[in-house]
């Protein structure tokens, strides 16, 4: 079988909940994200993406490699696994690779190394970079209609 991973995005992707406090691209004090709002806001109020959840559900039931790849601080790790596992979400690998300058570019890498050619992601303004370093990107609620047969 040929390996075909699949990578989402999690903060507005797989989380529809996108709290200041956790969204990486906002600087805050190192402290205020691993100690925090990651462990009281996230795990306690974020929800899921139903929608983008059961379609990652059926792809990864169908042999399918689901990686994570956030731009969360590399200290959020564990947190974003714990999380997911308790949303029931599936996955093989989760990256952490940091906000700020270069963020996108660290991600085209884990993509690029780990050989995806989908990526879900809900930054519109993303989608031209990681395009034209031939990566397909899909917002999820793309990603959700064309795996449910739309157009």
């Amino acid at each position: 079988m040929e390996r075909d991973p699949v990578a989402i995005d999690c903060d507005g992707s797989l989380s529809v909940t996108r709290f200041p406090p956790l969204n990486p691209s906002i600087p805050l004090p190192r402290w205020l994200y691993t100690l925090l709002f990651p462990l009281l806001v996230y795990l306690i109020f974020a929800d899921s993406n139903g929608k983008c959840k059961e379609v990652v559900k059926a792809l990864k039931a169908s042999g399918k490699e689901i990686i994570v790849v956030s731009a969360r601080p590399e200290s959020m790790k564990k947190i974003t696994e714990a999380w997911l596992e308790w949303k029931g979400i599936p996955y093989d690998r989760v990256y952490c690779i940091g906000p700020g300058k270069g963020a996108k570019r660290r991600k085209l890498e884990v993509l690029k190394r780990e050989g995806v050619r989908l990526y879900i992601d809900d930054e519109h303004k993303n989608k031209g970079f990681f395009t034209t370093n031939g990566i397909i990107v899909l917002t999820p609620k793309e990603f959700v209609k064309m795996a449910r047969g739309g157009t």
